[in-house]
Formats: structure tokens, sequence, C-alpha cells
């Protein structure tokens, strides 16, 4: 396993967040959709990512894990928004989008495996839902506004819910960061070709892999998981019970990141362009400190 010191330490932090996890993951749940479990499930899920991360040996299989950033920040996101409506509203919202995506997957399932695999029973989406509610699920309109004039109780888009949740700044920075490795993007494809410049600098070859720059993608994975799981304690708190000793933990590595540098989406190398020396960074941050206080 390559050894890398910043690791050490949140292997350190997940290792002490370990067993206040675990009495999560134990849930009684009722015949009831709710928002707890929902809320619970998210909690844990974003601490077994950060965990993985932490612990797991393959550093260069990070590039595949950076689209999971996306989805944990859209749960902290839409689970604020729904924290912040009234509960009727709430929970006809969850009621509706639990019970759609599983009717969803079964319509979008026969139709690709009746076409590309017709010899595979599956379940029958007609006979489980009814003519009526495949109708219903096929012809939902990509336009909200539409879509709710014909029943359907979708929440508003995951960048209008940043709005309103006060999360805008950190969904368009981690939706950009990771749209990298979920959308088509040529830069991020040709970014995968290395290799060694000639005596005239320019490439003569060069070897395709999703292993290179594997640093970079694991530092923003680790970084930004953790952040998004302490972004969820600090909102969450309440919901989930966590106690003082796991908030301490939140907070301590808050304080310690918070004058650090964090991982960038475009760095310097990225770039071809020298950083800037330890000493101006350093410089910089007091400078910029010095500013907020003036203007506080």
């Amino acid at each position: 396993m390559e050894k890398l010191e910043y690791l050490e330490h949140y292997q350190k932090l997940y290792a002490s967040l370990t067993d206040s996890i675990d009495e999560l993951r134990r849930y009684e749940l009722t015949n009831r959709i709710e928002l707890r479990a929902i809320i619970t499930a998210a909690f844990v899920k974003c601490f077994d990512f950060n965990h993985y991360n932490a612990f797991n040996d393959d550093h260069a299989t990070s590039f595949f894990r950076m689209s999971s950033l996306r989805s944990i920040c859209e749960d902290l996101i839409s689970i604020k928004y729904l924290l912040k409506i009234n509960v009727k509203e709430r929970n006809t919202h969850l009621r509706y989008l639990t019970n759609f995506y599983l009717h969803k997957s079964i319509v979008v399932q026969q139709n690709f495996l009746q076409k590309f695999n017709p010899g595979q029973i599956i379940p029958d989406a007609e006979k489980l839902l009814g003519a009526e509610k495949v109708k219903f699920v096929e012809e939902k309109s990509f336009n909200k506004n539409k879509a709710r004039q014909s029943g359907h109780y979708d929440l508003p888009s995951a960048a209008q819910m940043a709005i309103e949740t006060g999360y805008k700044e950190l969904y368009d920075y981690l939706y950009f960061a990771t749209s990298s490795v979920v959308h088509f993007r040529t830069d991020v494809l040709l970014k995968m070709g290395w290799g060694d410049l000639d005596k005239s600098q320019k490439l003569s070859e060069i070897t395709f892999s999703y292993k290179h720059y594997h640093r970079y993608y694991l530092a923003f994975n680790t970084f930004y998981g953790m952040y998004l799981l302490s972004e969820q304690a600090m909102l969450l708190r309440k919901y989930l019970r966590l106690d003082k000793k796991f908030m301490s933990e939140i907070y301590d590595w808050r304080n310690k990141t918070k004058d650090s540098d964090w991982p960038e989406i475009v760095t310097f190398d990225h770039l071809n362009i020298e950083g800037p020396s330890n000493l101006i960074r350093i410089m910089h941050r007091i400078r910029t400190k010095n500013n907020l206080y003036d203007s506080n």
C-alpha cells in the first residue's frame, strides 16, 4: 500500500467514529417511509465512502470513486430542503419518490431487456403496476411544471434546492468537479494520456490509463468526502442523536483544515505553471485573514 501520511490521520479519525456509526446502522424500520431512516442511510453511506477511501489499498481506482461525491452532495442538499418544508408536503414527496423510482426501475428494465435479451424472465410491469401506472411512469415530462400538472411530486432541481438551502457554491463546485468523471469530457479523457518528452519537447508516445494522476483524485475524494460528512453531521446532529464525542471530532477536523489549502479542480500543475512557494502561500493566508478581521 502506498504510504501517505494524511491518510493515516483519516484512518485514525474514522476508527474513532466507527462505533457510533455501527450503532446508527441498526435501525428499527416501521411500515412507513420515515425521513429519519433516509437521513440515517445517507449519513452511513457518506461515512462508508470516506472509510473506504481511507483504508482501501487500491488508490489508483480513486478516479472511478470520484463520481460518488456527486450523489453524497445531492443527499445533503435534498435532505436539507426536505427539512425546510412542512411535514405534509415532505411526506408526500417521500412517498412519491420512493414509489416512483421503484416503478420506473421496473418499466425501464422491461423496455431494455425485452428488446435486447427477450429470453430473460423478469417481473412484468403491467401485471405488477397496471397499464395506467406504466403509462403514468413512461409519459412523465422532463419539464417539472408539466410533470406536476400530471400528478407527479418531484423535488425542485438540485441546483434550485442548493440555492434555497444555502449550498449554491458547494453545489457548483462539487457538481462541476464530479461531472468530469460522470459526463463526456474531452479534457479529462485526454488527461488520461501520459508520456515522456523527447528532445524537441514534444510527446513522442503516450499511454492512456485511469491510473495516471490517481493521487489527485484520492486527495480530492478524501477531503471533500469528509467535508460532506461534517456538513451532514452539523445539519443532522439532533436527528441522528450524535453525541458530544462524535461532534468534537467533526469540529476538530474542520478547525484543523480551516487554515490549510484544499484540493482544487484546476491546479498549477494542470496548467503547467509553477505554483507559489510555501512561504508565499502562508503570507497570503495571513494577509487574507487580516483583511477579513479588518472588514468585520
